[in-house]
């Protein structure tokens, strides 16, 4: 276990580098140059707080922040949250943008980052298959990706992260709590 949450760990710490890379990648191609930065139209990203819609539906197993393992009494910092579902179930894009990243990431399995503008990014892990491709613009509510486990040590489950400029921010703030979890 304790092997499983120092590979997870790295694992978080190789996502964050590749989270940077892209982001330095979109700002250098920015400069200088007429290359399209994503800008979704409307009201942006940061005005959605508390009313996106979630990904999945499914019970919360995982929250952001420090988790502790009831079996072993160990802790793990988490940048995310994982939600309970069947694999297979659909998972949405809970805002509109563009597809920066989809592929497979070690500790991860197969996931997707949307570009939401305004230094925004989603990240959704664990997937049995992605089916957006790097570059494709997608509306709130398109779906994304299918749940699996890849990566996964809870079973069949997404992992979701929001983050602003490479910073993680707790999804469960940003998520409509109109309904039970």
């Amino acid at each position: 276990h304790l092997a499983a949450i120092k590979e997870l760990e790295t694992a978080s710490a190789q996502l964050q580098a590749l989270v940077n890379r892209l982001e330095k990648e979109i700002r250098e191609k920015a400069k200088g140059t007429k290359t399209e930065i994503f800008i979704p139209s409307g009201k942006g990203f940061s005005t959605f707080r508390g009313k996106l819609m979630y990904p999945v539906e499914g019970p919360i197993l995982s929250t952001f922040g420090r988790n502790e393992n009831p079996k072993f009494h160990t802790f793990s910092v988490q940048k995310g949250i994982e939600i309970e579902a069947p694999i297979g179930a659909e998972v949405k894009a809970v805002y509109h943008g563009r597809v920066l990243y989809a592929d497979w990431f070690k500790g991860y399995g197969k996931i997707v980052i949307i570009d939401h503008g305004e230094g925004y990014y989603t990240l959704s892990g664990h997937a049995s298959a992605l089916l957006k491709n790097v570059g494709e613009e997608v509306r709130a509510g398109d779906v994304v990706a299918l749940v699996g486990d890849t990566g996964s040590l809870k079973g069949p489950c997404l992992y979701f992260e929001i983050r602003q400029r490479g910073k993680p921010l707790d999804p469960l703030e940003w998520l409509a709590q109109s309904k039970v979890r």
